[in-house]
Parts: structure tokens; C-alpha cells; sequence
């Protein structure tokens, strides 16, 4: 394992093996790590040659690395934890994590003597470690709350492109778990973007939110792939992606327990499970896992933005994925004009469609359907299919169709079967096999409409402070007993965080979707 001495009076760069590492030792966890243009200030420093960026482990009250360096694929720069772990949060601070500008750079957690990364005391999930493993990675973002609003965990912007975010866990953030863009710069570019292998759990709003969600002018996301992920328990959208360029991919991750705050969001029409923004070129959203919404389990906003050209044959298609729990309805698609386009939803698998928000005063009627269309005129719509999904209900699985096997104008649906659909065997999810995920929601003690709010015996909330409980008095619980409140502890009953380990067991009748292991492989189980 690497381990460097720390500078006596700046920081200087060592060798290990063929590596050259530099360590910023000269800041105060405890006031932060603010370095704008990390270039400017460490001159010393040669850029364009140096291998390792290391950061001391310690708890600090924020990391900023600005204007990072513009490098080559074939020679990266990393930044990793050296010395134990890299905790940054819980010191009462507006933002957290930031990085900003350069290209090709990774931001990893991962222990590996022979890259120069990480610690061999934080190894996270390594050799399939998920189950219980909070608090175990290499850098970890944790500010020890739920409540709604600021900060986000980990933010990436100022131009950067072509960068790896790996073995970093982020937890208990008011709002993002990840928030990844440049605001308003149509110049910008993110390219070449890699995440995969974190773990990013109970946060106040969205768990990741990358692409802006602003008007025009706004960079693309192009030839993403977020891959081997877990992203679980978050207050609004559990997956956010806008903006979205050719050639990106989602695929193989579990997002568990969207839209957790739904009784009391941030704002209307923030609490679906997914969100996503194709504006251009080809888009690949595969064999994902996603449990848990409440308006929806797929807002999908298609962006017609002028001047934007668009490839021949582009194919936009969510495919391959396993959906459960939306207490409203299954998926609003917009309608987008774009030539030489086509959406597809292509053997997914649907079950547990329970409209449930009428619990909230002034929310929308029951839509009875699994898709719905939004307006737009028909024949000048880009063709949106519907091929080989399975479906678990009796509502419509397309609009208002009867039948969701015909055509109508651009849209089209074959081989869309209604039949009994099974549910997924984690290895260790902290919960029964059986569990209704229905019962899980961060707690508020009102809704948006300001209406007290109360809780079924058995219910499990997440607290403001990130602490889980279950609610054990016959009556239920509420309205107004926070669990945090040591008198209330005859309600409530404190649990030990859910275990996360979301690979399939090899017995599971659900199969081929979710985590990979390290060398690309579905965990035991083939596609299919």
C-alpha cells in the first residue's frame, strides 16, 4: 500500500515504483480545501506528467479542485484517498465536494497498490462486499442529513469532460447525490463520462442528477455509460439524466426507493422514479432495476432544441428493465419532432402500479394507465414503439388504448402482454423477500399542502438525520412524532441501516438485470 510522509513545509511530489504522486497536505480539513485552480497553486507541479493526485485522509468541511488539468486517455490523472479515507461533509457547509474543468481524470476510491490508489483499510465492495458496506469506501461525502435543500454531495462542472467517478459513496446529502454539468454554457462539453461501482443512498432530493434542466443555451451529454451503481432511497427522482447526446448508455444498476419525500416534495412533479431528456443521436437505458416512484417510473421529457443536428437512425430506447411500485401510473412520454428519430420501450417488465395520491390533498385523479402520451400533433411526432413489455395490472398499458397491440398515427405497440410478473431475490437488501416497498418514505410531519401526516404499524421511515425506524404502536404513528425525539421512543422502533446488497441470488425468478460483478459479468445470472 501506498503511504507518503507528509511535507514538513510544502508539499512535494514522490515516486513509487513508476508512479508520481503529489500530496496537498498543506490544508485544514477542518476549514476546508479550497483550491479554485489547483494548478496555480501548486506551480511545482507538472501537470501534464503527474500520475497520482493524493488527498491526506481526514474529515474536511469541503474539497474544491478547480481548472484541474487537461490530460490524454493514454496518460490520466487520478485522485484517490491516500493513508485511510477521505471524508468530506458533516462541518456545516454549503457545498461539499466540487470539482471543476480537465479532462481525463478519475476520481476513485478503489484500493489498488498497483495504481498508487486508495487503502487497504476502505475497499468498499470490492470482491463483492455490498452488504453493510456504508462507511467503508475510500472517499466518502456524508453530512448527516436528509433534510430537504442544500448541499449536493459531489458536483462536477467548469467545462470538465472525459472523467471516471469510481468507489466513492455518498450519503445523507439535502439534495443531489451527484450534480454533474456546466450551467448555461452551450460550449461546454461532457464526453466520455464514466460512473460506475458507487454507492449513493438516502439524500434529501435527486440521487443523481446530471444534465441541466434549464432552457436553452445548455451543453449535451454525450457518450455516457453509468453502469454498476447503486442508488438508493432518495427523496424526489432517484435518476435524473437531461440533455442527453449520442451514444450514452445506462445500464445494469439498481435504483431501489425513489421519490421517498412524495408526500412533501421540493416541488410538484419532482417525485418520479427516473427522469430523462434525450436530445440527440442515440440512447441506450438497459436491463436497470427500478423500484419505487410516485408520479411515475419514467418522466420522459424529449428535448426539441433549434440548431441541433441530429444523426441518421438515432434510436432512443429503454429496454430490457425491470419496474415496480408507482403509487400513480407508469411512465408520461412527450412527444419530440425529431427527424430520423425513434423511441422504443422494449421488453420491459411492469408490476405494482397502486395509485396511492389521493393521500395528498389537491393530487391528480387516477390516469389508470401505464403510458401516458403527452399531446403534441401526431403526425409530426418522431415514432414512439412499444414491442414485447410485460405488464402486471389491469390499468391501460398505453393511454387510453383498449388495445396495446395496434397503431395509431406514430405510435405503435406489438407483443405487449398483460401476465403476472415476479418479484427480484436480492442477496441481502436488509428487508423480506416479500417486503412492499410501498412502506418505506422519509418521514415529514406534513404534506404539501400543510396536512399532518401519520403512519401505518409497520412502516419504515428514514429521519431527517438519516437514522431508519419502524413504526410499532397498533394505532400507527403520528402525526407529529418525529422518531429523532427520544419520547417518542415507544412509537418507533430504531433499526440498523438496510444491508444494500442488491446483487440477484441465483434462486431470484427475476433475472439478467442489475449489478454486474468487476469483470463485466451479470452475478450469476445470464441475460435472458
Amino acid at each position: 500500500m501506498l503511504r507518503l510522509l507528509p511535507c514538513l513545509l510544502a508539499c512535494r511530489i514522490a515516486h513509487a515504483g513508476n508512479l508520481s504522486v503529489f500530496t496537498i497536505s498543506d490544508a485544514n480539513p477542518a476549514n476546508g480545501l479550497y483550491r479554485p485552480d489547483v494548478q496555480a497553486s501548486y506551480p511545482e507541479v507538472d501537470w501534464q506528467q503527474l500520475d497520482v493526485l493524493c488527498l491526506p485522509a481526514a474529515q474536511y468541511k469541503f474539497i474544491r479542485l478547480g481548472n484541474l488539468p487537461d490530460r490524454t486517455a493514454q496518460a490520466p490523472l487520478t485522485i484517490t484517498n491516500c493513508g485511510g479515507q477521505v471524508h468530506v461533509g458533516g462541518l456545516d457547509h454549503y457545498y461539499l465536494f466540487a470539482l471543476g474543468g480537465g479532462s481525463h481524470w478519475r476520481l476513485t476510491g478503489e484500493y489498488s497498490a498497483s495504481n498508487g490508489t486508495g487503502d487497504s483499510a476502505f475497499t468498499g465492495h470490492a470482491g463483492g462486499a455490498y452488504a453493510n458496506s456504508q462507511g467503508t469506501y475510500g472517499i466518502l461525502i456524508d453530512d448527516f442529513t436528509t433534510a430537504e435543500g442544500n448541499p449536493s454531495g459531489l458536483a462536477v462542472g467548469g467545462g470538465a469532460t472525459d472523467f471516471e467517478i469510481d468507489f466513492v459513496e455518498i450519503r445523507r446529502v439535502g439534495f443531489a447525490g451527484m450534480l454533474l454539468k456546466t450551467d448555461n454554457d452551450e460550449t461546454a462539453t461532457m464526453n466520455n463520462v464514466r460512473i460506475h461501482d458507487t454507492y449513493v443512498h438516502d439524500t434529501g432530493s435527486e440521487g443523481i442528477y446530471m444534465g441541466s434542466t434549464q432552457g436553452p443555451p445548455q451543453h449535451t451529454i454525450t457518450n455516457l455509460k453509468f453502469y454498476n451503481n447503486r442508488v438508493v432511497r432518495t427523496g424526489t427522482e432517484i435518476f435524473q439524466l437531461g440533455q442527453i447526446g449520442d451514444g450514452s448508455e445506462v445500464h445494469h444498476n439498481v435504483f431501489l426507493l425513489g421519490a421517498l419525500d412524495w408526500k412533501n416534495p421540493f416541488q410538484n412533479f419532482q417525485n418520479n422514479g427516473t427522469q430523462l431528456g434525450p436530445r440527440t443521436g442515440s440512447f441506450s437505458f438497459h436491463h436497470n432495476i427500478v423500484i419505487g416512484a410516485a408520479s411515475s417510473w419514467i418522466n420522459f421529457l424529449g428535448a426539441n432544441i433549434s440548431g441541433d443536428t441530429q444523426p441518421p437512425d438515432a434510436l432512443v430506447e429503454i429496454a430490457d428493465n425491470y419496474y415496480s411500485h408507482s403509487r400513480h401510473f407508469g411512465a408520461y412520454v412527450a412527444r419530440v419532432t425529431q427527424p430520423g428519430m425513434t423511441v422504443r420501450f422494449a421488453r420491459n417488465q411492469f408490476r405494482g402500479l397502486d395509485y396511492q395520491l389521493n393521500e395528498v390533498s389537491g393530487s391528480p385523479g387516477d390516469y389508470n394507465q401505464f403510458f401516458r402520451l403527452g399531446s403534441g400533433g401526431v403526425a409530426n411526432t418522431s415514432p414512439i414503439e412499444f414491442i414485447d413489455n410485460r405488464y402486471d395490472g389491469s390499468q391501460n398499458f398505453i393511454s387510453n388504448w383498449s388495445d396495446p397491440n395496434q397503431s395509431m398515427g406514430t405510435i405503435s405497440g406489438s407483443g405487449n402482454v398483460s401476465s403476472t410478473i415476479a418479484v427480484p431475490l436480492f442477496e441481502a437488501s436488509g428487508f423480506a423477500d416479500d417486503f412492499d416497498w410501498f412502506r418505506v418514505e422519509l418521514w415529514t410531519d406534513v404534506d404539501s399542502e400543510g396536512d399532518p401526516v401519520s403512519y401505518e404499524e409497520g412502516d419504515v421511515v428514514v429521519s431527517i438525520g438519516g437514522e431508519f425506524y419502524e413504526c410499532v404502536q397498533n394505532s400507527g404513528c403520528g402525526p407529529g412524532l418525529d422518531p429523532e425525539n427520544a419520547a417518542n421512543s415507544g412509537v418507533w422502533n430504531g433499526m440498523m441501516p438496510p444491508a444494500d446488497d442488491l446483487r440477484l441470488r441465483s434462486d431470484s425468478p427475476i433475472k439478467g438485470v442489475g449489478l454486474l460483478d468487476q469483470t463485466g459479468d451479470i452475478f450469476r445470472n445470464g441475460f435472458e
